[in-house]
């Protein structure tokens, strides 16, 4: 489901690896977790779709989304 806060990831937007369906990476709920939260890694995102993220999320934190 698309949202405004969503940033829609698919299959050419890695580097390396994947995802099993298209997902979206939610900017507006930004977390740290502890490394023995993470069970494994599962791909590399593109420098292009990196910065789309790191855009967005700036949006938000200026309040301009």
């Amino acid at each position: 489901k698309d949202d405004s806060y969503g940033i829609r990831l698919e299959g050419q937007d890695f580097q390396k690896g994947s995802l099993k369906r298209m997902s979206f990476m939610r900017v507006n709920r930004l977390f740290t977790a502890h490394r023995s939260l993470i069970l494994h890694k599962v791909g590399t995102i593109k420098e292009t779709k990196l910065k789309e993220t790191i855009t967005a999320a700036c949006r938000i934190l200026e309040g301009k989304i």
